[in-house]
């Protein structure tokens, strides 16, 4: 009798399993490409998934906050809807099945994949995908079959079409990430999903289908899935997903890569500058057009033979390039394959950026960053690491002025790059040559460290040598803030730098290299390179020198003043309209408030001197 009662238990047992099927898990993450901690958490989470790709399904929804992201640009509405579902206040914020793992995505491990998996569903999800002839819309076909009898008032059904992989050349935000796995790009036919029926009995079965055009900022046809999943909308829990693989594109040049382009040269001509294109698709590729073009000049054209077959990549160098001084955009893109039309047009074009540095300017140059535009006239920047970092304008400014040029250490990961420097500057005649400008800084703490250096080069940056540099607490112009840093009037300090060595170099390049330590942002003003003995630059009294520009009358003393020294400045009439006691030794006088004329600068020392000023 116990014998048989144990028989009805395990076939009670087995009854159960076989009306369950196994389970595929849900991980959906919300992210954004300007988001520093979803940079640092997505590469282990990344892996994580990959690594259990038999276990789980993602979603990548990208939020418009912290700051600018194409992807969320590309279909706000969407993303939006899934944000107030969860009710996500945060990024990177991660949810498994629903509402079984609802936290930090760095908090997600193997031990929550696993637990989840061996819980058997109740339902069944058969999911297919293909493309129309065309290729320009998709076709979904989505069977459900239940496995275990449920009832629930607020099934949805939600399908999400998925680029599994976008890869760009820069980064699209500003936490430095270029690669980006299984975006959400569309859901369908919305956010709120298909209202499912509310009782399912075992073995009951529906199935939907959808056709739906392909959304025209899909970067990669060859990486569109599809993910679907069914949600019981009472308590959010995922019941069962699914999804489809990518399938490859019949017809698909790609554009990979713009070889040996530097990012600075002092040449008019560039040669040797190649193309690598990859034929992405299935079919061979035995023809394609290949156009390239600098800024927005008309496109040059080559014709390319031969013969290319599914997943080769091949180079094609294009004629020595002509180009001025400046920064400029060189353009490319392949077009007509086979002549015939490309399917998958959104990979065929890239662009880079590159310095053409080819004035030689002379002695002096002042840089208040007071224009807009930026960088200055005759000044570069370079994205070292090309992770979308660079220094830009702020409004933030010393001795009252308008502008001055940021990096913004804050937001940047720990040894990222980033370069600010000149057009080539004559020396040839110079008696000699100094470099000032002011700095402000704050640490984030003591442990993070920023790192400010002055480089100098006389091969057109082939080679450069440090002349200065300062890092962490002695970079530092205040004490250290976790906001992030804007600095007051107060803040600011003026450093100095000796370029004797240099005098008779004809083309002498100056760089301010930043490296990030993660700490907070550093601001750079009011740059000065000069030489102090020249009389054409610089009118020259018995201990100081002085000189008038941008508004601003700027005094430097040979030595630093051992005892407070007076500098006042009167109009012809005799006013004193300016009165400073001061042991500093470069002290500058806004001028911006007075008319034109004639004013008189008395400078009070062991003797007194009077200079005229004209403004």
């Amino acid at each position: 009798m116990k014998n048989f009662y144990f028989l009805i238990i395990l076939g009670c047992f087995f009854t159960t399993l076989n009306s369950q099927t196994q389970r595929l898990i849900l991980f959906e993450e919300f992210t954004n490409a300007s988001c520093g901690p979803c940079a640092a958490t997505n590469p282990a989470l990344d892996a994580l998934l990959q690594a259990n790709s038999n276990k789980i399904v993602a979603i990548k929804y990208h939020t418009n906050w912290p700051g600018t992201d194409p992807m969320n640009a590309q279909n706000s509405s969407d993303v939006s809807a899934r944000v107030n579902y969860y009710s996500v206040e945060a990024v990177p914020h991660g949810i498994m099945d629903g509402n079984v793992f609802n936290d930090h995505p760095g908090y997600f491990t193997q031990t929550n994949i696993d637990n989840e998996y061996n819980i058997p569903s109740p339902f069944q999800i058969n999911l297919t995908h293909q493309f129309s002839l065309d290729y320009d819309s998709i076709y979904i076909s989505c069977t459900l079959i239940c496995k275990q009898a449920i009832s629930s008032t607020q099934l949805k059904l939600r399908i999400a079409l998925i680029e599994k992989v976008i890869e760009y050349e820069t980064p699209p935000g500003s936490n430095g990430e270029t690669i980006f796995y299984d975006v959400m790009r569309k859901m369908i036919p919305n956010a709120n999903g298909t209202t499912l029926p509310a009782t399912w009995n075992v073995n009951d079965s529906q199935t939907f289908n959808f056709g739906v055009a392909i959304p025209t900022y899909i970067y990669d046809k060859g990486q569109l899935a599809v993910v679907a999943f069914i949600q019981d909308d009472t308590n959010k829990n995922v019941k069962q997903a699914a999804r489809t693989a990518p399938q490859t594109i019949p017809l698909d040049a790609k554009v990979i890569a713009i070889n040996n382009l530097p990012s600075l040269t002092c040449n008019n001509s560039i040669s040797n500058i190649s193309i690598s294109f990859k034929n992405n698709g299935t079919n061979p590729i035995t023809f394609a057009q290949i156009k390239y073009w600098i800024d927005s000049n008309s496109p040059q054209t080559i014709d390319w033979t031969g013969n290319l077959v599914s997943g080769q990549t091949t180079q094609i160098t294009i004629p020595t390039i002509y180009v001025s001084h400046g920064k400029h955009t060189l353009n490319v893109e392949i077009v007509n394959p086979n002549n015939q039309t490309d399917y998958n047009s959104n990979n065929n074009k890239k662009t880079k950026d590159f310095n053409v540095v080819h004035n030689i300017i002379s002695l002096p140059i002042t840089q208040t960053f007071s224009q807009v535009a930026f960088p200055p006239n005759n000044w570069f920047i370079i994205d070292v690491d090309n992770d979308g970092y660079k220094w830009v304008r702020a409004s933030s400014s010393h001795s009252g002025g308008v502008g001055s040029a940021k990096i913004a250490f804050y937001d940047i990961p720990i040894g990222k790059i980033d370069d600010l420097f000149t057009t080539k500057i004559d020396l040839s005649n110079a008696q000699n040559c100094k470099l000032t400008f002011w700095i402000a800084h704050a640490q984030y703490n003591f442990t993070y460290q920023d790192k400010l250096q002055v480089d100098v080069s006389t091969d057109c940056g082939a080679t450069w040598t440090t002349k200065w540099a300062k890092t962490g607490p002695e970079l530092a112009t205040t004490a250290p803030t976790t906001s992030e840093y804007i600095p007051s009037s107060s803040h600011w300090r003026q450093e100095e730098v000796w370029l004797t060595q240099y005098i008779g170099y004809p083309e002498v390049m100056i760089r301010f290299r930043a490296t990030s330590g993660y700490s907070n942002n550093l601001y750079l003003d009011d740059i000065y390179i000069l030489d102090p003995l020249s009389s054409e630059n610089k009118e020259i009294a018995r201990n100081f020198t002085y000189y008038v520009n941008d508004n601003k009358l700027n005094i430097e003393f040979f030595e630093t003043p051992q005892k407070p020294i007076v500098v006042s400045l009167y109009n012809s009439i005799g006013q004193e309209l300016f009165r400073q006691q001061t042991k500093s030794k470069t002290i500058i006088i806004d001028l911006s408030k007075f008319d034109k004329g004639i004013y008189l600068l008395k400078v009070e020392n062991n003797t007194t001197e009077i200079r005229k000023i004209i403004k």
